[in-house]
Parts: structure tokens; C-alpha cells; sequence
């Protein structure tokens, strides 16, 4: 069917451009017509040289010059005015003897000769005529002697230069009449012509301008789908990703509580599961999002070296479950932060180091990060992840872009590599692969960055004290789990907190008592976060304490409209401990609470959350925090 609508435009396309040439020609033609045809009768008209006028003329000053001299002999006419007259004549007769333009009067019967004889007439009078008395009767009868015979051939050749323009003129006029008639006939032919290709042309638009309606309409079908498909991304994203908020706070507390290296280890490779299953649920939504053109960065300064370091420890269980080791180095970034994306760069290394751990065994595998500042050019971030593994043969190389591509032996490479093209293209940057089948691959990748030298928050923080006490805080979240997971944060660190089951239930306990902060979900049963939050502005007419949304909606417009709503912030579910504390600490001018998320305890820049060790107060409030859970279950 696409075939058949394609070749369809192309016959309609042709048909159009043919139409409009036909219709350009028939306008020339007509164009060229009304030249031809005015020029012609500007000659017929007013021809471009008026020699038969001009022999008229020469025959009537002769006939006037006749008349003085008749005069002359009178004496009813002075010396001076018949010289005049005299001269008036031959100045005529040397404008037709030496004009260019009145070649055909020479050329007329003779008439050449006739004026070659009257040149030679006058220069004998004029000599004469200069020895003469001044008297008028001597200077007329000079004259006359001097012309006597020229009257009856200046008057014959007069008469055939006359009958030689009619003839001309005849001439031309037939000639404008045959042009007329051919031009009238082709013009008539070229209208015809043109009827029928208007006719095939408003045929074929017809078609067209339904075949407009058709693609309207399933443009409409796609944009539907393509709507659709995006409601059920962002649902499965949310779905998805409140299991896995529970998931990763849960081991990161049963991290936070054993002293047990084993179960310390299999928390970690839990939770290194649930943040790998997190990059592929943002791999499936980047691809739609890439698609519908709807995919956007979220700059913020962060550290590349933490970063790096992050990335493979996160990757550091599964590495060694197929006996590979992550090597990183990191001594090429200098210490310096830089200013970009930090969860697309982090998912790029998670999809690069990813491949690289599926496809090596026994092997080795190494990060190398380097920032490259080239003398008046903006820095790039240059990142080497390079394995040892089987490799790719070279006809393969340009296939491993594609999404769902396989490799020799069936081993799919999924849409990591995709996105990661992708998203690398979208920041301006560049990635190549080097590989040789055996002896492992090497996938390089520059990106444009802007250094900064602003402090930056880490990710995954190690807290020796509380950070929250005194603190007095609402908590509306319809999930169970999820009330677990935000209880053990907020007691760890030393809040006072109330939990509301929905929104309902959370604008009555706002309006009852007050709280330093909201923790608002957005999607609850009876009332979402969002209407509560109007509510309680209206109910608390302006002292509604700052309300920070806890979200599973992670798409950039999603975030924007909880914003512009008049939420304060937002924190995106699956919860960072350090990002929940410096959003709190942010909405409520909490500089000291900012500044510890921010700051790294000495000596352990960067390191799990989970290597730590709490303190008794912590360590008292979390065994009352449990039995308080176990007495309710």
C-alpha cells in the first residue's frame, strides 16, 4: 500500500510540474504574440526611417524654390529670402545624397543619379552666384538657368518612392497577418492542451487532497498511539518504580543495621540489581522520549571521579560473579567538577560497563576518565571503557548501535548501546568502538563540558550525626513500604514525623497541628498530592508550611508541573538519602543541613552508605523504630 500511495505522488507530482510548464509556455506564447505583433504595427504605423516623406519634402521645397523665382523676376521678393530658399533646397538635397538613412530613396528609379546631377547643378550656381550682383532678378535667373530640367524627374521619382512604401507597407501587413493567424492557432492549440492537464490536474488533486484526509487521519491514529504508548511508559515507570524504592531502602537499611559481612554482601548486590533495573526502566522510556522528541537534559555540577568510582562499584558484584575485574582511573580529571547531566553520563557508564561485564569472563575491564582542555576551545570529557573480552568482528561494528542487535552467537545486545548513541549525539558529543574479535573492544566517548569549581553534593553519603533534629514533619504516602522506607530515614536522622494515608487525611492533620515540612505523594487514593496541597493553601490562607513532593512520576514535564503547581521541590522515588535530606534542607533555608549533604566526611569521599557503622543514638532509635513495627504487626 505505501508503494502504490508512493508511486501515486510521483504521478501526481509529474502531472502537477507538466501543468505548469504547459501553462508557463502558453503565457510566453501569448507574451511573444503581443510583441510581435505590436512591434509590427509600430512599423507598419510609423515606419522607422520616412524617406518617401523625405522625397516629398525635396519635391516641395523645389516647387517652392520655383515660386521665389518666379517672384524674383517680379521684384516681389528680397535677395535675402529667396537665398534663403535657395539654401532650404539644398540643404534637402544633401540630407538625401549623404543620409544613411535614406538609402531606399538612392536607390529608387534613378534617383541617385538625378541628385548626383543636382549636386553638380548647385555647385556651378553657387559658384555663379558668388560673382552676381545682389540684385534678386539677376541671383533668380542664375538660379533658374542652373535647375531648368530638374522639375519633372524630382516629381516621377517623388511618385515611385511613395508607391514603393505603399508596397512595403502592404507587404508588412501580410506578414503581420500570417503571424497573427499562426500565433492565433497555436495559441488556441497550447489553451487546449492546457484545458486537458487542468482537467487531469484538478482530478489528481482531488485525489490528493484525499489522500491529505487519509494521512490526517492516521497521523491522528499515530499521534493517539504514540500518546498512548507515552501513558503507559510514564504508568509503567511509576509502577515499576515504587517497588524498587522499597527494594533499595530496605537493603540499604539492612545495610545500615548488620554487622554481618555476608548479608552486608548480598544487600549490596540487591541493591546494585534494583539500581541496574532502574537504568533499564530509564533506557525504555529515553528511547520513546528520543522518538516523540520530547527527551531533555537536567544540568546540575557534579563530580566525574565520584561518579566514575560510583558506576563500578555498582558493577562491581556482577563483574566478579564471571571473574572479571573493574579497574578505574580517574587521574586525568584532576579533582575538578564539571557542569552536564550527571544520571545520563551515569547512564551511559552503566550501559558501556554493562556490555562490557556480559561479554568478558575471566577477564579485565577498565574506566578511564580524562578532562582535556584544548587552548581556546571548550573542555571535553573524554571516557575509555575497554574490555578483554570476545569482541566484535568488524562487519558486525556498524550493527552494534542498532537496537536489540545480536552478536555472533546470539547474544543480544539489547537498546543500552542505542540510548547510549543517542544520548551521547544529544549532548553534542561523539563515540567510537575499537575491536577486534579475541582480543576485546574499546568504546570511546567525548563529550562537551563546563568546568565548575562549585562544592557538588554526593550521591551516596556517609552521615555520622543526625541531621533532622527538631524537625517536625507530615508524611502523605498511601504505600506501606514505602512509609518503612521513609520512617527508617526521617528516625535516623532524628525527625519527629506524622504519617498521613492519603491526601484527605493529610491536609486534616496539617490543619490540626504544624509541621516544619509536607513530604507530599503525588498519586493517593480519595485525594492526590496535588489537590491537597490547593486545599490546604485555601484552608490555611498562606501559612502552609513548604510541601516537597515524593514521587514515582519521573518524567522532566511531570516534575515541571508539581513545580508550577506551587510544590516547593521534588524528590523522585527510588529515594536518595542525601538528595531527600538536601531537598529538606533546601525548602526550609536549612543551610547547615545543605552543607553536611554536600560535604564528604573525611577520607571516605564517595563511599557506599552502606559501609557504615551507626552511632547508639541511631542504632537506639532504629531497634525502637523496629519493635514499634513488630508490636503493630
Amino acid at each position: 500500500m505505501d508503494a502504490a500511495r508512493g508511486k501515486d505522488r510521483t504521478r501526481i507530482r509529474r502531472l502537477t510540474v507538466a501543468a505548469v510548464a504547459v501553462i508557463v509556455a502558453s503565457l510566453a506564447a501569448a507574451a511573444l504574440a503581443i510583441t510581435i505583433y505590436s512591434q509590427l504595427k509600430s512599423e507598419i504605423a510609423e515606419p522607422r526611417e520616412n524617406y518617401q516623406w523625405a522625397a516629398y519634402q525635396l519635391q516641395a521645397e523645389y516647387l517652392r524654390l520655383s515660386l521665389a523665382l518666379e517672384q524674383s523676376e517680379t521684384g516681389k521678393i528680397a535677395a535675402e529670402d529667396l537665398q534663403t530658399r535657395y539654401d532650404i533646397f539644398v540643404s534637402r538635397v544633401l540630407t538625401l545624397q549623404n543620409g544613411e538613412a535614406y538609402r531606399p530613396v538612392r536607390e529608387t528609379g534613378g534617383f541617385d543619379m538625378v541628385l548626383t546631377e543636382l549636386l553638380a547643378a548647385i555647385e556651378i550656381i553657387d559658384h555663379r552666384l558668388s560673382a552676381a550682383p545682389p540684385h534678386p532678378a539677376d541671383r533668380g535667373r542664375i538660379i533658374s538657368a542652373g535647375l531648368a530640367g530638374f522639375g519633372a524627374p524630382l516629381q516621377r521619382l517623388s511618385l515611385e518612392v511613395v508607391r514603393d512604401a505603399a508596397a512595403e507597407q502592404t507587404e508588412h501587413q501580410l506578414a503581420l497577418l500570417d503571424i497573427m493567424t499562426y500565433l492565433v492557432a497555436t495559441l488556441v492549440v497550447i489553451i487546449g492542451i492546457s484545458s486537458l492537464l487542468a482537467l487531469v490536474a484538478i482530478k489528481q488533486l482531488g485525489a490528493l487532497h484525499q489522500g491529505r484526509r487519509e494521512l490526517s487521519r492516521a497521523l491522528e491514529r499515530a499521534e493517539e498511539s504514540s500518546r498512548a504508548k507515552s501513558r503507559f511508559l510514564a504508568s509503567m515507570s511509576h509502577e515499576m518504580r515504587t517497588p524498587l524504592n522499597a527494594m533499595i531502602g530496605l537493603m540499604r537499611e539492612i545495610g545500615y543495621q548488620t554487622r554481618t559481612p555476608a548479608i552486608r554482601e548480598m544487600a549490596d548486590t540487591a541493591t546494585t540489581s534494583a539500581d541496574m533495573l532502574c537504568t533499564l526502566v530509564d533506557d525504555v522510556i529515553d528511547a520513546t522520549r528520543i522518538e516523540t522528541d520530547k527527551f531533555r537534559f537536567n544540568e546540575s555540577v557534579f563530580d566525574p571521579e565520584i561518579l566514575m568510582h560510583e558506576v563500578a562499584a555498582m558493577l562491581d558484584s556482577p563483574a566478579r560473579d564471571r571473574d572479571n575485574e573493574i579497574h578505574v582511573n580517574t587521574t586525568g580529571l584532576d579533582g575538578k567538577s564539571i557542569q552536564g547531566d550527571r544520571g545520563r553520563i551515569k547512564q551511559i557508564l552503566v550501559n558501556l560497563l554493562t556490555n562490557a561485564v556480559k561479554f568478558t569472563e575471566s577477564g579485565t575491564i577498565r574506566l578511564r576518565a580524562a578532562l582535556v582542555a584544548p587552548s581556546g576551545q571548550r573542555p571535553h570529557l573524554l571516557i575509555d571503557v575497554s574490555d578483554t573480552g570476545i569482541g566484535i568482528p568488524e562487519d558486525q561494528q556498524h550493527r552494534i548501535f542498532e537496537r536489540f542487535a545480536q552478536m555472533a552467537g546470539g547474544e543480544g545486545l539489547g537498546i543500552g548501546l542505542s540510548i547510549t548513541r543517542a544520548l551521547v549525539e544529544r549532548m553534542n558529543g561523539t563515540i567510537t568502538v575499537r575491536s577486534k574479535p579475541g582480543e576485546g573492544s574499546t568504546f570511546s566517548i567525548s563529550l562537551p563540558v563546563t568546568i565548575s569549581d562549585i562544592d557538588v553534593p554526593v550521591e551516596r553519603q556517609i552521615f555520622a550525626e543526625p541531621l533532622l533534629v527538631g524537625l517536625r514533619l507530615l508524611v502523605a504516602e498511601d504505600n506501606a513500604t514505602n512509609r518503612q522506607v521513609v520512617a527508617h530515614i526521617l528516625r535516623r536522622h532524628g525527625a519527629s514525623y506524622v504519617f498521613a494515608r492519603d491526601g484527605k487525611e493529610a491536609v486534616e492533620r496539617a490543619v490540626e497541628d504544624a509541621y516544619d515540612c509536607i513530604l507530599m505523594d503525588i498519586n493517593m487514593p480519595r485525594m492526590d498530592g496535588l489537590t491537597a496541597m490547593k486545599v490546604l493553601k485555601q484552608r490555611l490562607d498562606g501559612s502552609t508550611p513548604p510541601v516537597l513532593a515524593l514521587t514515582a512520576d519521573a518524567l522532566p514535564e511531570d516534575l515541571d508541573r508539581f513545580i508550577e503547581a506551587g510544590m516547593a521541590a521534588a524528590v523522585v522515588k527510588p529515594i536518595s538519602e542525601p538528595g531527600l535530606l538536601r531537598r529538606i534542607g533546601e525548602v526550609l533555608g536549612r543551610d547547615d543541613i545543605v552543607e553536611r549533604c554536600r560535604t564528604p566526611a573525611p577520607g571516605r569521599n564517595g563511599a557506599s552508605e552502606r559501609e557504615t557503622e551507626l552511632t547508639g543514638a541511631q542504632r537506639d532509635a532504629l531497634a525502637a523504630f523496629m519493635a514499634e513495627e513488630e508490636e503493630q504487626a
